[in-house]
């Protein structure tokens, strides 16, 4: 008898990153003498409040959050950076966030607890852990994360799809307080870059745009086309300037081989042939404090066209 208990319990704790409920537990049959003989046996570790490990099972950060969650109040789930861990924006912390209802108790020696009472839409499961959507973990972000580090977990969110712009903003107007929330602003101004009729190609492309707006220089023409004397297409220029003939290539040469790297260098050879200066960037120019690339765009564009 108690190895067939034992068997189910394995089979619920395998779907359950090794994990199982005390309630669960009662309610295929074991009784709680048997949990607490398991569990000073050492089979069954108690890591909170009637939240079991079985014995044998990896500890995983995973493991970790859902542990958080079973152990919470009714509508636990997990929230900003464990949310952005399982969404893929951001890589996960030691000690797992959650949020609860405003209602509930906000004590857990096992996670880091926010009291919000979550709109259903802001609300789901990766892996069978409850969490918070893209949008609202993001809204949450915004609050605690340097902007710097929320526009880097936005636009690898935006680029890899796994959000859209609009539903950013839908998160931050059922949040409470709205554009009112702290970061929210900066959350706004990070989506812009995204939210033109033509997107960015890329996170660096996005950073790139965002920090010409900061330089206060002219908006850029993005995805200029460069055609040649007889109207044939030479290249489409990402960031360009036409009036001053500049333009801005992101240094990506990690992510090409030697033979795609020698077709661009040639037709960057076209398109210089014009009368174009074709400027290279790499994220150290993107460095806050950095002035080189700034200072040299700053003068080219104030030169008078040819």
């Amino acid at each position: 008898m108690d190895r067939d208990l034992d068997a189910h319990a394995g089979r619920i704790a395998e779907r359950q990153h090794g994990l199982l409920t005390g309630t669960r537990a009662r309610r295929i049959g074991f009784s709680q003498h048997q949990i607490d003989t398991r569990n000073k046996q050492g089979r069954w570790i108690r890591l909170a409040r009637d939240v079991y490990a079985i014995r044998g099972a990896a500890r995983t950060w995973h493991r970790d959050a859902l542990a958080a969650c079973l152990a919470g109040p009714p509508g636990t789930v997990t929230s900003f950076v464990t949310s952005g861990a399982l969404w893929g924006v951001c890589g996960p912390c030691v000690l797992p966030y959650v949020t609860v209802p405003m209602a509930a108790s906000a004590r857990s020696r096992i996670a880091r607890v926010h009291r919000s009472d979550l709109d259903p839409l802001d609300v789901t499961r990766i892996g069978g852990i409850p969490t918070t959507r893209l949008g609202r973990t993001l809204v949450d972000l915004a609050g605690i994360w340097t902007p710097r580090a929320l526009e880097r977990a936005l636009d690898t969110a935006l680029d890899a799809e796994l959000v859209r712009p609009e539903q950013v903003r839908e998160a931050i107007e059922r949040a409470p307080r709205g554009l009112r929330r702290p970061g929210a602003r900066v959350l706004v101004d990070a989506l812009g870059v995204w939210t033109d009729a033509i997107r960015p190609d890329s996170p660096a492309e996005a950073r790139l745009l965002r920090r010409l707006d900061e330089w206060r220089l002219p908006a850029p023409v993005r995805q200029h086309r460069v055609r040649d004397l007889d109207g044939a297409e030479l290249a489409r220029l990402d960031v360009a300037w036409p009036q001053s003939h500049v333009a801005l290539e992101y240094d990506g040469r990690a992510q090409h081989g030697p033979r795609r790297i020698e077709h661009d260098e040639n037709r960057w050879a076209r398109v210089e042939a014009l009368g174009w200066t074709i400027l290279p960037v790499t994220r150290l120019d993107l460095r806050p404090g950095e002035v080189h690339l700034r200072n040299r765009l700053t003068a080219m564009l104030r030169r008078p066209a040819a």
